[in-house]
Formats: C-alpha cells, structure tokens, sequence
C-alpha cells in the first residue's frame, strides 16, 4: 500500500512540474521575440551583424538642396533589406516623420537618421522607380492581397500585429501562475 501512495505522488508532482512548464512556454516565446526586438534596438541584425553594416548609403541633391538618401549597395540578406525590403537605387526621402529636404542640407545627419530609423523601427518613405512607398509596408487583409497584381519592385510584407509586443508581454506575464 506505501509503494501505492508513493507511486500516486510521484505521478502528481510530475503532473504539476509538467503543467508548471507548459505554463512558461508563452513567457518564453516571448522573451526570444524580445530578444530579437532588442537587438534591433541595438542596431544589430538576427546573427549579430551590425545592421550599418548591411547597407551604403550616398546623399542625392539637387543643386546645393538635399533631396535624398540614396541606397547605393545593400546586401540582400541583410538587416535592411529583411526589415524595409529596401533595395539599391532607392530614394529615401522621409525618415519616420522627418522629410529628408529639411535636414538643413547635412547627409551625415540624414544618413545617421536612417540608421536610428532601424533601431527605432520607424518607417520610411522611399521613392522607387518614381513612386513613392512607405516602408516596412504593413500586410494588408489576404482578400486585397489575392486581387492586386504582384511586382518584383514591392517590398516585402511585414506581418500585421494584432497587439503591440509590450501588450503581448504584459498578458502574458499576467498569465504567470502567482500562487
């Protein structure tokens, strides 16, 4: 009869272990998603490159007037080609909420605005084969998608959140057993 009884509880607290780390499987997921968002923050790509490093960049001006960033190399798998879609020859006249024109005629400063643009996973506003197209593109609903016509010069979808990554992480810690 003892063996019975402990046979139960050691069947019961595995039981519980194994409940207790299925409990932390979203925590976790959530924290390798953090991960990476850090490291984008920190201005380095998925394998730990600088994500500067991934792409060159020139300034475009008319006359004496700054009118551009002009994407003159870029590497196909790197952070900005991933992130932007971003490719060589691109225009980028608007850096999150700031148009490139305005920057009192510094490309330095207009090219470091784009390098923080990354970190700060802001948009921006690029001018491709004479259009202009705001990057990274958010995914629209698969019915819209399935009727427009795909092109070789669209950059690629980024999925559309539901949720921010901060509201994520806070259901998710509000999910965490306290007792």
């Amino acid at each position: 009869m003892r063996y019975a009884f402990g046979l139960v509880s050691l069947l019961v607290a595995v039981a519980i272990i194994a409940w207790l780390m299925s409990m932390q499987a979203p925590t976790l997921k959530t924290a390798a998603k953090t991960r990476e968002q850090t490291k984008q923050m920190a201005g380095y790509d998925e394998d730990g490159t600088r994500a500067m490093d991934s792409i060159t960049l020139d300034s475009d001006s008319s006359g004496s007037k700054l009118t551009a960033v002009v994407v003159t190399d870029i590497k196909p798998n790197g952070a900005y080609a991933r992130y932007y879609g971003l490719k060589k020859g691109d225009k980028i006249v608007q850096v999150g909420d700031q148009r490139v024109r305005d920057m009192n005629n510094d490309g330095e400063l207009a090219k470091s605005f784009v390098q923080e643009a990354y970190q700060l996973q802001q948009q921006l506003v690029v001018n491709r084969n004479g259009k202009e197209i705001t990057l990274p593109q958010p995914k629209t609903d698969t019915a819209a998608a399935d009727s427009s016509p795909s092109s070789d010069d669209s950059a690629p979808a980024t999925p559309k959140k539901k949720k921010s990554d901060i509201q994520s992480q806070l259901d998710a810690i509000q999910k965490i057993p306290t007792h």
